[in-house]
């Protein structure tokens, strides 16, 4: 997202940072608010990725100890 609101930004000649939201008309419309949200949804996904790593990683770990604990309840029925 940050790419392309960056792309926009450049190619209708505005000024797009982190510092605060400038205007940006294009087409007769200010996008600048919308450039910006844009931009910092690239933030967001950095701060982000991290918990959702570790929260895949825990759930793949819960898939494993369920399927281990569904075997060795098998094992110990006898069934198949």
């Amino acid at each position: 997202m940050a790419a392309i609101a960056s792309a926009i930004a450049g190619s209708a000649g505005c000024a797009l940072d982190e510092g605060s939201i400038h205007p940006c008309v294009i087409a007769g419309e200010d996008w600048g608010p919308t450039l910006y949200t844009m931009a910092m949804m690239g933030w967001l996904a950095i701060a982000t990725t991290q918990i959702g790593a570790i929260a895949l990683a825990a759930w793949f770990a819960a898939l494993v100890i369920h399927g281990a604990v569904l075997a060795f309840r098998r094992r110990r029925s006898g069934t198949d």
